[in-house]
């Protein structure tokens, strides 16, 4: 029988730290120390260390929008710095006019091909009396020069219609400035104004409709 104090010692170990038998790793104290994590050279910390000034462009507007804030996250995570940003929305600012300026004309062009499809031949002439309308909105005070000027009133094709048919009774009802509450004296002033002469001018098929009309009904059997 062995005597257990015989025995080879069993040498005394930590205990296992995990269920996979794995005991935790030391760092060794020879190794560097981990570098912090910094954005790209150039970068600011934070988004809130961006400088940017760009004339004619409202950098803390733009930057109080949620959507911008996560682009310019993206543009720090690449490394813009604040000069490259001021270059970029610099560049973006005058652009975005030519863009806006571009869609304005394509909607002009949509406009005036519908109208075209509801007025035919009487096109400009119908344009003519819209603008009668208008002018004569103005100067009522009923609306502004800029809203009338607006894509929301020039290019609606609805609101066109209106305005033509409304401008069309300004052309019947109403003399011209500077002339006599009287039938002839208005056509004769007419007649001899730039826009019956010229037909080149854009209220020349108005003008020369309303001198027909007067003639019309001066003499109805003719």
């Amino acid at each position: 029988m062995t005597n257990p104090a015989q025995e080879p010692a069993v040498p005394v170990t930590d205990p296992v730290p995990s269920v996979m038998g794995t005991p935790p790793t030391e760092p060794n104290p020879t190794d560097p120390p981990a570098e912090p994590v910094t954005p790209p050279a150039g970068a600011p910390e934070s988004i809130d260390g961006y400088e940017v000034n760009v004339e004619g462009f409202n950098y803390d507007d733009f930057k109080a929008i949620p959507e911008n804030q996560e682009f310019l996250e993206r543009a720090r995570e690449a490394g813009l710095s604040s000069e490259h940003l001021g270059f970029l929305l610099g560049e973006y600012n005058q652009l975005i006019p030519n863009l806006i300026a571009g869609n304005a004309a394509l909607d002009n062009e949509a406009c005036i091909s519908a109208m075209k499809e509801t007025w035919g031949g009487d096109t400009d002439t119908n344009f003519g009396f819209a603008q009668a309308a208008a002018n004569n909105a103005i100067q009522n005070g009923i609306l502004t020069e800029e809203e009338v000027n607006s894509p929301e009133f020039g290019n609606n094709p609805l609101v066109l219609k209106m305005a033509a048919y409304f401008g069309s009774q300004l052309q019947e009802d109403t003399p011209p400035a500077n002339t006599q509450p009287s039938g002839a004296v208005d056509v004769e002033s007419l007649m001899l104004s730039e826009a019956y002469s010229n037909a080149s001018h854009p209220e020349h098929k108005a003008v020369a409709l309303r001198v027909s009309q007067y003639f019309k009904k001066q003499h109805p059997d003719n």
